[in-house]
Formats: structure tokens, sequence, C-alpha cells
């Protein structure tokens, strides 16, 4: 990208930004009938596609913000249980419509999945995560998918959804400006000066890269879907000189939805993992 064009796009994402705060929680979402929704949408367009048995297993959902879908597979899907993990409580801000505590088979846990105590022994048949795993760093989501590797019954599966660093979403960044892409432009300390306190900032994966590390943690490659990334042959022009090592293949994937499975027979994993 040459230097005038990063001068104007620099300009354009001052203006869109000052004095511009976001605002991440709204009261609906703290709502039984907004969590309903939001559950079945998550089922309809991403977990029903793919081609699981959910009857009678035990599930984990990483990332799950409010546990919204941990409720609904239990009461749609008849899992066994249904835990959630999410680095911070949700849950603990939810209306009095229902009460998480006293849904049987229901665990909600708040923290680190690699510290949380109470499920370290414990074996899932199917993990879930969606919207999360872009948001941790490589060096950090290689220990998470280890950990989701070795916590899966043999034959488990992990079933995922994540945006590319080529997502449109971006880091939600699209709410804020209208510059296309501003994750792909502009460097993390770019961003945080025009955005202070930026947490929802892409890690530089593409579809390549997560499937390199899937299969680098040792899982198989069951389904993968994508959805579209930077289509518009004058913006892979514009950031050509940016993302000259990612193919245009993967500048065009800006979300996958992948099945992982872990194979039925254990095997030494110790060359893949070093």
């Amino acid at each position: 990208m040459k230097n005038s064009q990063i001068k104007m796009v620099g300009l354009e994402m001052t203006k869109f930004n000052q004095g511009h705060k976001i605002k991440w929680e709204e009261p609906e979402k703290l709502t039984l009938e907004w969590g309903d929704r939001q559950a079945k949408a998550i089922w309809d367009e991403m977990f029903s596609r793919f081609e699981l048995e959910w009857e009678g297993k035990s599930v984990l959902d990483f990332g799950c913000m409010w546990g919204y879908f941990c409720r609904f597979l239990l009461e749609e899907q008849k899992v066994r249980e249904s835990v959630g993990i999410d680095i911070l409580p949700k849950w603990e801000d939810l209306s009095d419509e229902w009460n998480y505590q006293g849904v049987e088979n229901l665990e909600l846990f708040a923290g680190d999945i690699l510290d949380i105590k109470e499920i370290q022994g414990r074996k899932f048949d199917i993990i879930t995560t969606a919207g999360t795993i872009f948001l941790l760093s490589p060096t950090y989501l290689e220990g998470v998918l280890n950990w989701m590797y070795d916590h899966l019954a043999p034959g488990g599966s992990l079933v995922l959804q994540t945006r590319t660093f080529f997502s449109y979403n971006g880091g939600d960044l699209h709410n804020i400006t209208s510059i296309p892409f501003p994750q792909v432009i502009f460097s993390r300390p770019v961003i945080e000066k025009f955005i202070p306190g930026r947490e929802r900032i892409l890690n530089p994966m593409s579809a390549t890269a997560f499937l390199m590390l899937f299969r680098r943690t040792g899982f198989e490659i069951i389904n993968f879907r994508k959805g579209s990334g930077i289509n518009e042959a004058e913006h892979i022009d514009m950031f050509r000189q940016k993302t000259w090592y990612y193919t245009e293949r993967d500048l065009k994937t800006g979300d996958i939805f992948v099945h992982l499975k872990k194979p039925k027979l254990e095997r030494d994993l110790s060359e893949l993992r070093d």
C-alpha cells in the first residue's frame, strides 16, 4: 500500500474513532429470550451442519459467554452433560428468568481452561467453540488445542467456527470504522493508539495456518467449510504489499467451520508437538 494511501486511511480512522466508546454489553443479552434466539442461531448456522450424534454425549463449550448454548444442548439436543467455560463469568449478570445453578447436568466455570481444577481429569465426547479462538495468541492457542485433544475421549470431536485474519468483521472493527479490513492494513499498536483499550484484535492466523495447527495438534480433519474474506480484486491489490506471504486463497477465506476428530487409537504425538 502506498504511503499516501496509508496516510489517507489513517486520517479516516481518526475521524471515525474520535470520541467513540465501544459498547459490548446490551441489556437484552441478559434475557432468556435473546439467549434462546442466539443459541438457536448458533445451532442452525454452525453446529447442526456437522454430522454428529449429540444425544447422550458429554459436551464442553469453550468460550460459552452467558451459557445459553450449553443450556440449549441439554434441552434441545439431549446431551448427557453440558459444561461451559469462559474467561469471564458473564452468566453472573443474567436476569432471574432462569437459574443456571439449578439446571441439572449444567456446569459453568470461569477462568483459564488450562487451570480450572474441576475439569482437568475429565474426558468429553464433543468440544464446541465459536467466535473465540481467533482472539487467542498463536502460542496460547496451541496450548488450548493440545488440551482439547487430550481431554477428548478417543474418537471424540472438536467442532468449531473461527474467523481468520481476513474476516470482514475483524476484531469487530467494522462497527467502528468504514475502512475495509483495518486489521490487515494497520499493526496492533496503531489500532490501539486510535482505539485505546481495544481487546478484540485478531491474531494473524490464516485458514491454512489454522488447519496446519489442527494437524500438528494430532486431529484428523473430517469436514471443512469456509466463509468469504477479501474477495474484491481492488482490495487484494491494495493489500498485496502487506500480505505477500499469504496465498490468494487465504486472503479470500474470512471464516472457517471445521469438524476435527481425535483418532480412536492413541498415538505418540511428541514429534508433532515438539
